[in-house]
């Protein structure tokens, strides 16, 4: 991948000059801030979205479940409605039954009461009137028998119908009594279908908001990734910039602040100024009166950093002067703790142009200039550059 490629650059690079933390350009030092983020941000949508990707495989296996169900309870609604219409047309057969019962119920029984009521008004023929109408023996008995028969038949014709209406008055009862327990489980299965719709339908909104952030995240990450090459084109751009500074000089650097020639601390002196032994990284330039005296460039080159803020150097300029046409070595300075920047990154300066103002931000115990030269990216004693300059140690 080239963004691998870019940061293994950048990580040899951070191996070739060990001063790449302390003085690379303030562009540099942002856009790795930028970078870093810009990864980070990367990542967390990665893993979002890989969560929203798990989050829908699960959200589409419950909907398949939901909609199962669903189908399931319908075709059960359905059995559960052809059942009720079932048991009510049987009803109806019944009631119809019921009412054809009745209608020959009160028929029988109205033969039946017409029957008594004559023989109530002419009287129940004797015997003896049956015998003395009758031609014999064989008539008297035949008369006998139908007389007999007809009020027989009359009454248990009477009896049977009302046995039978009492009966279908029963069953219809009783099919009455089913059709109530099928309404509820009727109702029971309706209900049972439209909470597994309603929570069917939820599903799918949830699973469309899932899909929609997942389409989010998506564009997130590419517009990330766009990000990440930018700021990695960029950091590679400001390397290239670094590297190829057109400047040179030829072995000899003037004096940053002529007039004042007191060393306050050298390099590589170990010393205590805030209570903690440490060892200097540079040259302190120190005098009466030095507070405002401009700060001169050293030597010709281009400003890779110019930056303004409470770090350990304060308000400070880095000059890369190139290679040297003497020796062939890449020389770079650094001006520490000034009050005000005269320059700013990505300016050509000459040898001699004011670039700064002496001051005291930063980690400063006064108003004095910390100067530091690097010899191909490593640190080295900037006195060694001066050997004819008279210089009175105060340390």
């Amino acid at each position: 991948m080239k963004i691998k490629k870019i940061l293994v650059v950048i990580a040899i690079f951070t191996l070739v000059f060990p001063l790449y933390n302390n003085i690379l350009g303030s562009t540099i030092d942002d856009l790795n801030k930028q970078l870093k983020n810009i990864q980070t941000q990367k990542q967390k949508a990665k893993s979002d979205l890989a969560d929203v990707d798990e989050q829908i495989q699960q959200d589409m296996y419950e909907l398949t479940d939901l909609k199962t169900d669903v189908e399931e309870y319908s075709i059960k609604l359905q059995i559960v409605k052809s059942k009720v219409d079932a048991v009510n047309e049987k009803i109806e057969e019944y009631e119809d039954a019921l009412q054809n019962s009745s209608q020959k119920y009160n028929s029988a029984e109205e033969l039946y009461k017409t029957r008594l009521r004559a023989i109530y008004e002419n009287g129940i023929p004797s015997i003896i009137e049956i015998l003395l109408s009758s031609k014999g023996i064989s008539d008297f008995f035949a008369k006998m028998n139908v007389y007999t028969s007809i009020l027989e038949y009359d009454k248990s014709l009477v009896g049977n119908i009302q046995g039978q209406k009492e009966y279908i008055d029963f069953v219809k009862k009783d099919m009455e009594v089913q059709k109530l327990q099928l309404e509820q489980l009727k109702y029971d299965v309706e209900k049972s279908t439209k909470a597994l719709e309603d929570a069917r339908v939820a599903q799918e909104k949830k699973l469309e908001e899932l899909q929609s952030s997942k389409s989010k995240l998506e564009a997130l990450t590419q517009e990330l990734a766009s990000q990440e090459k930018e700021a990695s084109n960029a950091i590679a751009e400001e390397v290239k910039k670094m590297a190829n500074v057109d400047a040179s000089f030829e072995g000899q650097f003037t004096w940053p602040v002529p007039g004042f020639n007191i060393i306050t601390a050298r390099y590589g002196v170990s010393y205590s100024p805030f209570g903690n032994v440490s060892t200097h990284t540079g040259t302190d330039i120190a005098g009466a009166g030095i507070f405002g005296t401009p700060i001169l460039a050293i030597e010709s080159g281009t400003v890779v950093k110019a930056q303004y803020g409470n770090t350990g150097y304060g308000n400070h300029i880095i000059i890369d002067h190139g290679t040297s046409t003497v020796d062939g070595n890449n020389y770079k300075s650094l001006y520490g703790h000034a009050v005000t920047l005269n320059v700013s990154q990505g300016q050509k300066v000459n040898r001699g142009d004011v670039i700064a103002y002496v001051g005291s931000t930063g980690y400063s115990t006064g108003p004095h200039l910390h100067l530091e030269i690097y010899k191909n990216g490593v640190r080295d004693d900037a006195l060694k550059y001066y050997p004819d300059m008279k210089l009175i140690h105060n340390y």
